[in-house]
Parts: C-alpha cells; sequence; structure tokens
C-alpha cells in the first residue's frame, strides 16, 4: 500500500518554492533550477544588475512572484536592457506575479518582452520605462491582469504587433509615445477590460491615438474610463485607422484632447459604440468634439454625448446611425433620440493648472482636466429611456458592476441608476438667511423593505440643486416597520447657494449599503441674505 501511495505521489509530480536570494543569488538563478510546476519566491528589496534583468523564462511553465507587493519587490534596469523576457512559446502556466519593473532602456520592451509567447503578468507595476514600451506584445498574447502600468515614455504603456492580449483591471496612466500613449495595436486584437487609461500622450507632430492607438486591428473595450489622454493630431482617447474596427461598450469617455476627433476618432474604420458617456473632449481645430467617424457603419446606441467641443460638430461630426441616445444640441431625430441635460451628479470641468478652482476654457494653454462623477441624478431623462429591445449580454455589468438593467428598460450611458424613493421633510420649512442658526435639517423616512444596518452614515447626502454634501447622516430609528433619517447641512454654506427669494425644491440623495441609492424631494421657503 505505501508503495502504491509513493508511486501515485511520483506520477503526479511535486512542485518545489525556490528561494531568492536565500537559495539562489539571483532570480534568474532560480529559473535556470525551476521545473515545470515551480515557484519561484523573491524577497523584498530591489534587485539589480545579471541575472536580475533581461530575466528569461526559458520555456518554462512556472510562476515567479514576490513574497509581499510590487511596491516591496522592484526590478531595476538601471537603464540596460528590460525586466522579464518571454521567447520560447510561454503560456499562461507562466506567470509573473507582484514585482515592480522599472528604468528598463530597450528597443522594444522596455519593461516586459514577449515573442512569440503568451504569459500570465499579474499584480506588477511597470514604470518608467526610458526606451521602449512597457509591455510589448509581439506575435504574442499575454493575459495581463491588475497592473499598472506608468510613465513609460519611448513606445507608451502597451504596444502589441500582430497580437491578442487580454488586458484586465489595469491602470495604464501617464505614458507617452509618437502614437499610442497609453495602448499602441498594430494588426493585433485585443480585449480591454475594466480599465483606467488616463494622461497619456501622443507626441508626435502628427501623433495619433492619446489613449489607444488601432492600425488594421479589432479592438474590444468594455468597463473602462477612458480619460484625459492628449494628441497632437488624431483621436485624444481613441484613434483608429485602416480598416480597425472598434466594440466598446459601458465606458467612460472624458476630458480627452486632440486637433481632430477629441473623444473618438476612426478614418477608414468601424465603430461600435453602446452604453457609453462620452464628454467633456475637445478638439481643437477641426471637428468631432466627441467623436469623428468618416464611415456610416459607426452605430451609437443608448450613448450620453454632452458638453464637447470643437469648431464644427461640437458633439459628433459627421451625423451617424444613433439610436436612443441623449445628444446635446441634436436636431437630427433618430428613434429615441433626445437632447436634453442628462443631469450628471457632478461632471468633470477644465481648470487652471495652477489652482484648480479656477475653471478655464478647455483650450486654455494652461487647462488641465478635473474629473467628475456622471452618474445620473434621480431627475436625469437619460433613467429608463435606452433601447427598450436591448438585451444585456450574459453577466453584463455596468461601469460600477451592477447588473446592466436595474429599471424598466437599459438607462442611456455608462451607468445603471438604482434609486430608491423616499419621503422627507424640511426642518424648518422656511429658512431665513438673515438670521442665526448652524443647520439645514431634513427628515427622510425610507420604505418599510430596509433595515436601520441598511443605511451608510459613512458617506454624506447631497442635495440638488444646491451642489451640498451633509455634514453628517444619521439614524433616528425604525417606527412601524420605516427606517428614519436625518441629514444635517451647513446653513452658511446652504444660504450662500440662494440669490432669489421663493420656494426651492431640493432632492436629497444619500448612500445604502446594499449598493443603491435612496432620494426624497421637499420644497423649502428661502429669504436670501440682504
Amino acid at each position: 500500500m505505501t508503495v502504491l501511495f509513493l508511486s501515485v505521489l511520483c506520477s503526479v509530480g511535486l512542485t518545489d518554492e525556490l528561494y531568492v536570494p536565500g537559495q539562489y543569488p539571483t532570480i534568474q538563478a532560480a529559473i535556470n533550477a525551476a521545473v515545470t510546476g515551480d515557484t519561484v519566491l523573491v524577497a523584498d528589496g530591489t534587485y539589480k544588475g545579471p541575472g536580475n534583468r533581461n530575466i528569461d523564462f526559458l520555456g518554462k511553465a512556472i510562476t515567479v512572484r514576490s513574497q509581499s507587493s510590487p511596491e516591496n519587490c522592484i526590478i531595476d534596469c538601471q537603464n540596460h536592457g528590460c525586466g522579464f523576457y518571454f521567447r520560447s512559446t510561454e503560456d499562461r502556466n507562466s506567470v509573473i506575479d507582484g514585482f515592480t519593473i522599472t528604468n528598463g532602456y530597450a528597443p522594444f520592451g522596455g519593461g516586459i518582452y514577449c515573442l512569440g509567447s503568451n504569459p500570465m503578468i499579474s499584480n506588477c507595476i511597470i514604470a518608467d520605462a526610458i526606451y521602449g514600451s512597457g509591455i510589448y506584445c509581439n506575435n504574442s498574447s499575454p493575459t495581463i491582469n491588475n497592473c499598472t502600468i506608468t510613465g513609460n515614455s519611448n513606445r507608451g504603456g502597451i504596444f502589441c504587433d500582430n497580437g491578442s492580449p487580454t488586458i484586465n483591471n489595469c491602470i495604464i496612466t501617464d505614458n507617452s509615445a509618437g502614437s499610442g500613449g497609453g495602448i499602441c495595436c498594430i494588426r493585433s486584437s485585443p480585449t480591454i477590460t475594466n480599465c483606467i487609461i488616463s494622461g497619456n500622450r501622443a507626441r508626435a507632430i502628427t501623433g495619433k491615438g492619446g489613449g489607444i492607438f488601432s492600425y488594421s486591428s479589432s479592438l474590444t473595450i468594455a468597463n473602462c474610463v477612458i480619460t484625459n489622454n492628449t494628441t497632437s493630431f488624431f483621436g485624444g482617447g481613441i484613434f483608429l485607422q485602416k480598416g480597425s474596427s472598434l466594440t466598446i461598450n459601458n465606458c467612460i469617455i472624458t476630458g480627452n484632447k486632440a486637433v481632430y476627433g477629441g473623444g473618438i476618432c476612426a478614418l477608414d474604420s468601424n465603430a461600435t459604440i453602446i452604453n457609453c458617456t462620452i464628454n467633456d473632449n475637445i478638439a481643437i481645430r477641426d471637428p468631432g468634439g466627441g467623436i469623428f467617424c468618416d464611415s456610416s457603419a459607426c452605430p451609437i446606441t443608448n450613448c450620453i454625448i454632452w458638453n464637447n467641443v470643437a469648431p464644427d460638430g461640437s458633439q459628433l461630426y459627421p451625423s451617424t446611425n444613433l439610436t436612443y441616445s441623449c445628444i446635446q444640441n441634436w436636431t437630427y431625430g433618430g428613434e429615441g433620440n433626445i437632447d436634453t441635460d442628462p443631469c450628471f451628479v457632478q461632471p468633470g470641468y477644465w481648470a487652471d493648472i495652477n489652482d484648480p478652482n479656477i475653471i478655464v476654457e478647455p483650450n486654455d494653454p494652461n487647462a488641465i482636466w478635473i474629473e467628475g462623477d456622471y452618474h445620473l441624478l434621480p431627475t436625469s431623462p437619460c433613467i429608463d429611456t435606452g433601447d427598450p429591445n436591448y438585451i444585456p449580454s450574459p453577466n453584463e455589468t455596468d461601469l460600477d458592476g451592477n447588473p446592466r438593467i436595474s429599471g424598466t428598460r437599459i438607462d442611456m450611458g455608462a451607468y445603471e441608476t438604482n434609486y430608491i424613493k423616499a419621503e422627507m421633510n424640511f426642518t424648518p420649512k422656511i429658512i431665513n438667511c438673515n438670521s442665526k442658526g448652524k443647520w439645514v435639517k431634513v427628515h427622510v423616512v425610507l420604505t418599510d423593505e430596509f433595515l436601520p444596518e441598511d443605511v451608510d452614515v459613512n458617506e454624506p447626502a447631497w442635495a440638488e440643486p444646491i451642489d451640498l454634501e451633509s455634514e453628517y447622516i444619521k439614524l433616528l430609528g425604525a417606527g412601524k416597520g420605516h427606517v428614519k433619517l436625518e441629514a444635517a447641512f451647513n446653513r452658511e454654506d446652504f444660504c450662500a447657494q440662494i440669490t432669489e427669494p421663493g420656494q426651492l425644491e431640493v432632492t436629497i440623495i444619500g448612500s445604502l449599503t446594499t449598493g443603491q441609492n435612496f432620494y426624497a424631494t421637499d420644497s423649502i421657503k428661502i429669504i436670501p441674505q440682504r
């Protein structure tokens, strides 16, 4: 029986952990000794020099992992080579997990170079490659999860040449390249989900795609925020060229800047844009502040396109196939389209770089982008007004990860709203702003299906149109099954927002621990300060 047991163990195989620097002086030395299924554990510290850069997996199905976190385990390439090199058909059983890879200098991948391989790259910070991209994928399809790719200044964040990488839950920020500052795709088919792509730059004189550049590629993008990317020419957020195709769903595209096509620019390409919020982008001298698409094959559905800026076609240029969307100053009809203020919680804005409290024009040379909150207020006309026949794909969510349809119909834009209506009363019902007092209070009663623990008292309530957070929100108890709350607003700040006397209708919005929000409305009579 014992012999049989040992035989089974031998047939299955046992894996080992190899320790750096405890057992092996360098990461490469440990990889050289590893066999299939082994894990190389790298202790906290900064690793430099031969054996700790240009690290080759040698085609092995092993895991190389830091023992704690990427902030504490650093591979410093010292401007000489890259961090890791995959070139021997490695697959997803070849894993890098939990490193900072910095100061790379290589012709292609300054951080990680994948050639004909498909490794798994997780929980890494890939930063400050002076030459070469953060990650270079040549005929490769790596899986890149939970990574921050930042400050890579030659070939951008991720460069894909004839590959199909999966990029999930990553932050790709402050990278630059001639074109494709954040992600550059040549004859590739990336899938990009749950990512933030921000502050990237295409810096060439005819730079294209500050956030994402696509040439003869097929892109699938979902549940991403693409914001504050810039280019010297085409496509501040996304640029498509030469027969590219894009399917983008449940995304926010805001605060991007270009000469031509501030948010999305598609030339000789197709873009299918669904459930997206495209706001506050700018084309400085040419058309298409929000979207420029030179093909009629650019269908847009369930989107909000608002407050974009361009000399011609501020929201969209030219007019295209648009249905069940909210678009500013839209006069071309189409099924289900509206042109009413979408009522965002707090739109972003362009501010002076020296003082974020000063709002400036988006083409001001000192303008910086301040990101907003593009959730919808309960009064939004975009709630339950999307395509009535829209059927979400399996497991499809909005940008918050909530079910894509929460009401009777899908909402327009990247977020579904899930508001619970409540009742409230102001105390007092008349506010004389010339008299003394500390608080303006509201008392809210939730419907009987909620319990006291469902109220998130750590999140302030919000008053509209006063644009003011509550100083506190607290439970008053539950009577006859109804949860009762009190929210208090600073009286001086409340009055400072009021200039005209009379009745003012105010909506209070609060948070529930269920992930929902409650709202309630009441009128208060205002006597403004003299």
